[in-house]
């Protein structure tokens, strides 16, 4: 087994899973390798790196979100989060086992992307994706409480552009304490 690789037992997991009541990915989703290998940033509760996950025989790129000591409470809320705002506005959940997220990989952060030059139609395109994060989440009664371009990624998959909102820790339903 190569170094900095997790391979996942799908039972174990599966029972680890109903033990904390976890809702995650699909069984296949677990039968996932996943490798952590350039950190990004390293924070009070999180370490997040650059990394590849293997899925249906390929590799992909992702990002891999650790929680540190006292965190996994946080971490487990922001897969729920992101699991309930869905993957059409919000990155993918590609791995979970109760310490460590791996999501989908954005091309760069809405805040770089707004650096380069755009023509009108680009705008225009921007702004209806831009629309749809919250909107989205306010159809499911969520409050998100980081909204910022730095928190918005876009995402270039099967030849089609999109933005989609990450860091959903700060999350709640409406109606819930913060």
């Amino acid at each position: 087994e190569e170094k900095g690789m997790v391979l996942v037992d799908v039972r174990k997991l599966q029972k680890k899973q109903a033990d904390m009541g976890a809702a995650g990915p699909s069984e296949q989703a677990w039968q996932e390798r996943i490798r952590a290998e350039k950190a990004i940033t390293v924070g009070e509760r999180f370490k997040v790196c650059e990394g590849t996950v293997r899925r249906a025989g390929r590799s992909e790129p992702c990002v891999v979100k650790v929680a540190k000591s006292g965190a996994k409470a946080i971490l487990k809320h922001e897969m729920d989060m992101l699991n309930k705002v869905g993957n059409t506005v919000a990155v993918e959940v590609l791995y979970w086992d109760g310490n460590q997220l791996a999501l989908e990989k954005g091309v760069v952060t809405l805040e770089q992307w707004l650096m380069r030059p755009m023509d009108f139609d680009a705008r225009v395109w921007m702004c209806k994706q831009l629309v749809q994060v919250p909107k989205v989440m306010h159809d499911k009664h969520l409050v998100w409480g980081d909204l910022k371009p730095s928190n918005l990624v876009v995402i270039f998959r099967d030849a089609v552009l999109s933005v989609k909102a990450i860091d959903l820790e700060g999350t709640v339903k409406i109606g819930q304490h913060v």
